[in-house]
């Protein structure tokens, strides 16, 4: 009955196909064929799982916390992987079609300044374009675009 809980202390992929196995300890979960990952429980959440009790303010607690520490953190991207993004020079064609469009496209969403002729600017795989200089710090802590939140690498 408490292994019931372990789902929701741990994050499943909607992707995967988890197979799941008990050890002294942990919990393996192999997704797909190459990638394993483990979840460590210590004695104490081992016990919390086990006990046929309710849950107090403090075992809540220690669930949330459980779950942050489990939570799937967001790979920068790595200098190659941004230096293989185009660098274009803006024309006058491209601001003509940004400004026909939509207006974000025909400035740089993270500084603000609008791209003007002549000026590089970073375009990422969802043809969203930025000034290299802001881009390519973001895209070192996040490997997305900003604004729509697209993969910036493959």
């Amino acid at each position: 009955m408490a292994l019931m809980c372990i789902p929701f202390l741990y994050r499943l992929s909607y992707q995967a196909a988890a197979e799941w196995r008990g050890g002294e300890g942990s919990l393996d979960r192999i997704s797909t064929p190459g990638e394993r990952q483990r979840l460590l429980l210590s004695p104490s959440e081992i016990n919390l799982l086990l006990t046929d009790r309710d849950f107090d303010s403090n075992d809540y607690e220690r669930l949330l916390l459980l779950d942050e520490n489990n939570v799937k953190k967001s790979h920068g991207a790595t200098d190659f992987e941004i230096n293989r993004l185009p660098v274009v020079t803006m024309s006058e064609s491209m601001l003509n079609a940004s400004k026909g469009g939509v207006v974000e496209d025909s400035k740089c969403s993270i500084c603000l300044e609008e791209l003007v002729v002549g000026t590089k600017a970073r375009m990422v795989p969802c043809f969203h374009r930025f000034h290299p200089g802001c881009i390519d710090p973001w895209l070192k802590d996040k490997a997305e675009c900003p604004i729509c939140k697209y993969p910036a690498v493959a």
